[in-house]
């Protein structure tokens, strides 16, 4: 009849319990690891989540930026000089900050941040591969570049004079203007570092097919309070939070042609029964409230089923229709079972009307084919 009926297989449940795809967000942001770690802070809090998954170049999963790890970072560092964390390119500080690379290269840069605030002459800490920020200052501008400053970033819209820009390319330093503060470029520089320097390998993941119940405690007890649902390719495609466990929606199901919880499919103690439709006796299942159920003594559900789509002024479609002649006439063998009933009659009646069809033809051809096991 699927092949009558030029209807795809259908799918096999083999549960209806809650999976990771029934609860997970699919809109939230995913960060490269090398972006800097400012874009996936900001991410996070315009989508309020305490987690940004980090993905690689092919988009693979390679861990998550969290709300807790950035947070501790800044308190741990906060009367240390400031480092990069990792690797930085001149380029990422020059997004952060919003500025404009005057001179140099876009090369990687790795040492400390310091802010060029002393007197020319007091001691100073600046060594080869530092940042440097400073104001207006030409001299202080200079003495950066002579003690190896990699990159020398000029606040407030600072423009360097032609000795300073001279010295930079001789040192092979780069120059970069900020409409920043002293204050706030140097801050934002540390921000430019990349998301791998700060995120958490090995995150909790999961797939699609994985059962809640099997990933609930987890999710509770990670600080994060998430696992991240990924594909075959362990590319993010959803979040699941804490908050989602909290009384989730049950799966909705309609019980056809049985109403026995042996018989039905695994988890369905779990879901909410919305409506029974049946022509058997009254079974074992349970609801919690109070549901539509429909006990009626014909030979086959099926003449239910199209009598309810008369009743609405409804006609199935062609393949609908099909499948809905097969089941009454294989659940009354061809009209013949001692269950059938007028009511069966009228259906495959009027089923051979929308469909133009010889039903005793078309049962005898699939008790036929069913009798056939030379495969």
């Amino acid at each position: 009849m699927l092949f009558r009926s030029d209807v795809p297989e259908p799918q096999l449940l083999p549960h209806i319990m809650l999976r990771a795809c029934d609860l997970m967000h699919q809109e939230f942001p995913i960060a490269n690891e090398r972006d800097p770690i400012r874009e996936a802070g900001l991410a996070m809090a315009h989508a309020e989540l305490d987690l940004v998954p980090t993905v690689d170049d092919k988009g693979a999963i390679v861990g998550v930026v969290t709300e807790r790890t950035l947070a501790r970072r800044y308190v741990r560092e906060s009367r240390e000089t400031s480092t990069l964390e990792a690797p930085t390119s001149v380029h990422a500080v020059v997004k952060v900050l919003d500025g404009e690379l005057v001179t140099g290269q876009d090369v990687q840069l790795a040492g400390r941040v310091w802010v060029q605030s002393m007197e020319v002459g007091s001691p100073s800490g600046i060594a080869a591969g530092d940042i440097v920020v400073t104001g207006n200052r030409p001299d202080a501008q200079r003495l950066a570049l002579e003690l190896g400053a990699s990159l020398l970033v000029l606040s407030n819209g600072s423009r360097p004079d032609s000795e300073v820009l001279e010295l930079a390319e001789e040192q092979c330093a780069a120059v970069v203007v900020s409409p920043l503060d002293t204050y706030v470029s140097g801050r934002m520089i540390t921000l430019a570092a990349p998301c791998r320097a700060f995120m958490e390998a090995d995150p909790l993941t999961a797939t699609a097919e994985f059962l809640i119940a099997d990933i609930s405690e987890q999710i509770k007890e990670i600080h994060y309070g998430a696992a991240v649902v990924i594909d075959s390719g362990r590319r993010p495609i959803g979040l699941v939070t804490r908050s989602d466990l909290v009384a989730p929606e049950r799966r909705r199901v309609i019980l056809v042609d049985h109403a026995e919880q042996a018989q039905s499919v695994a988890g369905i103690d779990q879901a909410e029964i919305i409506e029974i439709l049946d022509h058997h006796h009254i079974g074992s299942i349970e609801t919690r409230v109070p549901v539509r159920a429909t006990f009626d003594p014909v030979g086959s559900t099926a003449t239910l089923v199209v009598e309810r789509f008369r009743h609405n002024g409804m006609e199935p479609s062609r393949p609908t229709a099909t499948m809905l002649l097969g089941a009454v006439l294989s659940d009354t063998v061809i009209l013949n079972s001692a269950t059938t009933t007028e009511r069966d009659r009228a259906v495959v009646e009027y089923l051979e009307r929308v469909l133009a069809v010889d039903a005793s033809e078309i049962g005898r051809e699939m008790f036929e084919a069913t009798s056939d096991v030379s495969e």
